[in-house]
């Protein structure tokens, strides 16, 4: 009998056992797909394996580079050229610390905020400290992780800000404290720098600053899609911006 070209005898019943080739594929096709996470967990950690070592190699490539600059200000003759690179070197600095953290908590998507300010704020202290007479720098920072995208130009603005509050803030008056304080609200992030010393000119204005710190400050806000308010006195700064995608 014939049914649509096929003999009787050549359709399997159902339920009818697989043959052995039939089998012997299943078992090749299972092995493949029980490899295949196995080797994406391969791929994936040896990505995370080379990008740390692009990291490691960063940081070691930037501390050279604070060192060549710390070299070249010791050679200078005179003030402004000195001052100058001592600043460069701060800034370079704070990105230099960054890649230290990095390397040092083996993560390569997230930057410890607290942390990582803090050895920023305790290079300004040792740096400008004594030259100011100890002027105090404090910080308040709830635990917060930002991407090393985001935390490199916050590392900078906190860097020129404080910076600028220790030579500029305190011309006639005795030292005071350098507050950081940084808050989380909802998606934002609000970076506030205040000190107690004498204060910002009764109408400052950011966009009429000539100095080349607060405009890296004004650069970088930008870059973050954040805005910046100014309170002349007691002088502080508001940085906030979106840390949403």
């Amino acid at each position: 009998m014939t049914i649509k070209g096929k003999t009787k005898s050549s359709l399997r019943p159902a339920g009818r056992p697989a043959t052995r080739r039939t089998v012997a594929r299943l078992h090749v096709e299972g092995a493949l797909c029980a490899n295949r996470p196995s080797e994406l967990d391969a791929a994936v950690l040896t990505s995370e394996s080379q990008f740390r070592e692009l990291q490691h190699r960063v940081k070691n490539s930037l501390a050279m580079i604070v060192s060549l600059i710390g070299l070249e200000a010791g050679y200078a003759t005179d003030a402004p050229t000195r001052e100058s690179l001592e600043r460069l070197r701060g800034r370079v600095g704070s990105i230099a610390k960054l890649y230290d953290l990095l390397s040092e908590t083996q993560r390569t998507q997230e930057v410890d905020l607290p942390g990582y300010v803090d050895r920023i704020l305790a290079t300004l202290g040792s740096s400008y400290g004594a030259v100011k007479g100890e002027v105090r720098l404090e910080l308040s920072c709830p635990p917060i992780a930002l991407s090393p995208k985001c935390a490199a130009p916050v590392g900078l603005i906190i860097n020129e800000l404080v910076t600028n509050a220790i030579k500029h803030g305190f011309v006639d008056v005795d030292p005071g404290i350098i507050s950081v304080h940084i808050r989380q609200e909802g998606k934002s992030i609000v970076i506030t720098v205040s000190d107690d010393g004498c204060g910002l000119p009764p109408r400052f204005r950011m966009d009429d600053s000539c100095g080349l710190g607060l405009q890296i400050v004004q650069m970088l806000t930008a870059q973050l899609g954040g805005t910046i308010d100014v309170v002349p006195k007691p002088a502080t700064f508001h940085v906030s911006f979106s840390t949403a995608a």
